[in-house]
């Protein structure tokens, strides 16, 4: 058997006897590579490759698709008609509300070498429940995390969303 005939996907088996181990296609031929008593005879692999630069290639690659998911994160910004900026958070609670719509114009502004100028805010609770049995059943589930009922703390949290609170700023960077 030639080299050309071992091209395509590399099988390991140890601890079986076979005469041949089919290896899978390559392209549309069926590859068999030869076994030598209980352990595969280590051929070609990936590409015509031997196995250890068949490694170090899908290493690179596995490395290349991780680099591309270390970039910048997307920011929700966008631009309204009068040309200014608007940005948009959402929160179980007030106030982390306002921060992921602060935290967002003020992470696009510094990645233009600017500074914030907020023009407008506007902060609405849309939540399923009325606005102050959510901040009661919320309070109460702190406390009673606080003196150890982690059941209790967590079952305060199921009459809110991530959602229920939504914070729009409208901005310019300067």
């Amino acid at each position: 058997m030639n080299r050309q005939d071992t091209k395509g996907v590399l099988m390991i088996r140890t601890g079986q006897n076979f005469e041949t181990v089919e290896g899978g296609c390559a392209g549309l031929t069926r590859v068999t590579v030869p076994v030598h008593g209980e352990r595969l005879l280590a051929g070609w692999g990936l590409m015509g490759l031997s196995p250890t630069s068949a490694g170090v290639a899908l290493l690179l690659g596995i490395l290349g698709l991780g680099m591309t998911a270390c970039g910048p994160r997307h920011l929700n910004v966008m631009y309204t008609p009068e040309q200014t900026l608007i940005t948009i958070g959402y929160a179980a609670d007030r106030s982390r509300s306002i921060f992921r719509a602060d935290n967002e114009a003020q992470e696009y502004c510094e990645r233009r070498d600017k500074t914030v100028v907020f023009l407008k805010q506007e902060t609405v609770y849309q939540g399923q429940y009325d606005e102050d049995v959510t901040a009661a059943t919320r309070a109460a589930g702190r406390v009673a995390g606080a003196l150890g009922s982690s059941e209790a703390a967590e079952a305060s949290k199921a009459l809110s969303s991530p959602t229920d609170y939504k914070t729009t700023f409208e901005f310019l960077c300067q």
